[in-house]
């Protein structure tokens, strides 16, 4: 299984003075302590999409990380940062945000389940600008942000994973969208493209009981910080 982790973004909510990727907790940068779990997992094949101040990033990975650079990091969203690095995409992938930490556990259910497109959510976090996803009798109906918080399960968290088969759609998907010239697609838009088309077995795992915090603004940290350490 490969990793893909994107960690382009220039983290403006924070000031934009260090990447988001490098921010520390329980004495690591958020980036080193994903790429240590992703190996103790077995996804030792790692990619990394950097944009923002990348020579900073590149210089805490290990060298056998690849890593791409999206130019466009400025004006694009992840569906972009993602079709950066897909011709390293071969195989099934674990597909992470940078600015997220969580229980090695959570992580492994992910890698376990065996469906073609697996997202993992919480129900205790229902926040406007957060991606949200729809069930209906416990199949995924719809994913994004424009989701009533009434008809949302949880909040999805930066996390997914993506068998080969649903792999080749997302590629295609992100083709057609580089062509357009769409740079500020995101990827949830992607993947709800592929929930309608049918064809592929879609899984949503609910993960409350686990530790997990996604790093948008200080408050994020302040909590991360308190549930990992400083």
């Amino acid at each position: 299984m490969q990793t893909l982790i994107l960690a382009a973004g220039a983290g403006t909510r924070f000031g934009g003075s260090i990447p988001k990727p490098l921010i520390r907790i329980a004495g690591k940068p958020l980036i080193s302590r994903l790429c240590e779990q992703m190996r103790q997992l077995g996804c030792d094949d790692l990619a990394v999409v950097c944009g923002f101040q990348r020579l900073l990033v590149e210089r805490i990975l290990n060298p056998n990380i690849r890593v791409v650079f999206n130019p466009f990091y400025q004006v694009s969203d992840t569906l972009t940062s993602f079709w950066f690095a897909q011709s390293l995409l071969l195989d099934d992938l674990l597909l992470v945000q940078a600015d997220f930490i969580a229980d090695p556990a959570l992580l492994q259910r992910l890698v376990d389940d065996s469906a073609d497109l697996i997202f993992a959510y919480d129900p205790k976090f229902l926040h406007d600008d957060e991606i949200r996803v729809e069930l209906v009798e416990g199949i995924v109906r719809n994913v994004g942000e424009s989701i009533p918080p009434q008809r949302a399960a949880g909040v999805v968290l930066p996390v997914q994973k993506i068998s080969r088969k649903a792999l080749s759609r997302l590629k295609s998907i992100a083709d057609q969208t580089m062509q357009t010239g769409d740079f500020q697609r995101d990827i949830e838009s992607a993947y709800l493209e592929m929930i309608m088309a049918g064809t592929f077995s879609v899984a949503a795992l609910d993960v409350s009981a686990a530790k997990w915090c996604e790093i948008n603004e200080q408050e994020d940290l302040d909590r991360a910080r308190m549930i990992f350490g400083e």
